[in-house]
């Protein structure tokens, strides 16, 4: 299937094109408002774009916590999310990725950034999730990289709607809390699905 798509893009240059429902079925992405998507066994809803703690003071998020200015409208039952490996151990798509954004909101001293900001980090992580992960394992390099930034740009387009929707509205210039995740000592080097 997936290189069946490559074809009908006209090789690697026609994959910028293809259709964003084409690219993530090709990696099993499914996505949606996280009280709407319904995932497989084994999966876990991930927010995308910014940790769901990134929006509140305590960096949880529980009952009675306070949402960060600019972000009275984010409720993460309705935020954008999507089905990655469930778990918080080594190997797995979740940890991956919240552990590449733990480093950003390290990186350059740490503080608060904005929402764009995240959104670019979180762009980038996928994307390499993508790629160093074991979905559409039949695609190689250079196409998998292509299909992966692919796929990373068509779940950004999805995450700028969310963020757009009055029961989720928080605008890209908000600056969201600092080190809301733990950041730790390694990465894992390769990444499965179960």
């Amino acid at each position: 299937m997936v290189q069946a798509l490559i074809v009908k893009a006209g090789g690697i240059g026609g994959i910028g094109k293809l259709d964003c429902s084409e690219v993530k079925a090709a990696f099993g992405i499914v996505s949606g408002r996280y009280k709407d998507l319904d995932i497989n066994k084994g999966e876990n809803r991930e927010h995308g774009g910014a940790p769901a703690s990134s929006f509140y003071e305590s960096g949880r998020g529980h009952a009675g916590d306070v949402k960060l200015d600019g972000c009275g409208s984010y409720d993460p039952a309705n935020a954008w999310c999507w089905n990655v490996d469930d778990g918080q151990t080594h190997n797995t798509e979740h940890r991956y990725l919240t552990d590449r954004m733990a480093e950003f909101q390290s990186s350059n001293g740490g503080g608060q950034k904005t929402l764009t900001e995240h959104m670019d980090a979180y762009q980038k992580a996928a994307e390499d999730c993508l790629v160093d992960g074991d979905r559409a394992r039949d695609l190689k390099d250079p196409e998998r990289r292509e299909m992966a930034k692919r796929a990373a740009e068509c779940m950004r387009e999805e995450q700028e709607a969310a963020f757009a929707k009055e029961d989720c509205k928080v605008e890209g210039k908000t600056k969201l809390r600092a080190q809301s995740l733990p950041l730790r000592s390694e990465r894992p080097k390769t990444l499965r699905r179960r």
